[in-house]
């Protein structure tokens, strides 16, 4: 993430009133510091469940879908990525990585419990793998319940997983959802929502890390960990309500794209 400059102080709450009333300036968000866009993107989250006009809640959707793309990630950070993906590749293509292989191969084949514990055997080497030499390893679950399809004022919406953790403790749960006792019939898309998820929770790592102060300013993941901080901090994860919003906040992209990457090449290593 590259340097923020402030040239004098902002009072968000007249920000705010912008982002409300007509979207956002891309000069007025680079002025704003980490924790003030985070914070920003909180209080238009909450000001958008109130009872505004519709015109000015499609406002404030597109102030948040310019402050989603304002962050920008280091080239160390993408370096990183990169590295720790191969190395998770070699890890799938060892001795330990037969089980998931052999367990993707033959998916129709096992029963919901050995694919629940291969899922789980590949996030946790997936884990593993990322922290490694970077942050300590978190606590976490990884668990499986019913809830993968869900009606709101009569829209159906199917949910593969999800991720919460907490910065006090550092804990983590992975949820992958099912519908009646049973996962989807796609053996990547299980794979791609565990790897989804999962890297949702090394970024909850690194925020924890930061949090501690266990990173260096000097460290190349610094800066991403301060993001990552600041979002679980302010509470500024924008739901999939908003959903071009949400497709464009760099948890979401870094999560699709790992998720993908990975459970792409494990399909190449098993088929």
């Amino acid at each position: 993430m590259g340097p923020i400059h402030r040239s004098k102080s902002v009072d968000l709450r007249q920000v705010l009133e912008r982002a409300i009333h007509g979207p956002l300036e891309t000069s007025d968000i680079l002025r704003l510091s980490l924790s003030s866009r985070c914070s920003l993107i909180e209080k238009l989250i909450n000001s958008d469940e109130l009872a505004i006009p519709k015109r000015i809640r499609s406002i404030s959707k597109e102030s948040l879908l310019r402050l989603s793309k304002s962050f920008d990630f280091s080239e160390e950070f993408h370096d990183w990525q990169r590295r720790k993906r191969q190395l998770l590749i070699q890890a799938l293509m060892s001795k330990q990585g037969n089980p998931i292989l052999s367990g993707y191969r033959n998916w129709d084949k096992i029963s919901q419990g050995c694919k629940e514990w291969i899922l789980r055997a590949s996030a946790r080497l997936h884990r593993d793998v990322y922290t490694e030499g970077i942050v300590e390893k978190l606590p976490y679950e990884h668990v499986f319940e019913e809830g993968a399809y869900r009606q709101s004022k009569g829209v159906l919406t199917l949910t593969f997983g999800i991720f919460s953790g907490s910065l006090s403790s550092g804990e983590g749960k992975i949820t992958q959802f099912k519908h009646r006792g049973e996962l989807p019939l796609d053996v990547k898309e299980c794979f791609d929502t565990a790897h989804h998820e999962m890297t949702h929770a090394i970024q909850h790592h690194l925020a924890y890390a930061f949090s501690r102060n266990q990173l260096a300013p000097s460290h190349p993941l610094y800066s991403a960990a301060a993001y990552f901080y600041s979002i679980d901090k302010r509470k500024a994860y924008i739901p999939s309500s908003y959903q071009e919003a949400y497709d464009a906040q760099p948890t979401e992209i870094f999560a699709n794209w790992e998720g993908e990457k990975i459970s792409s090449a494990i399909h190449a290593l098993a088929t």
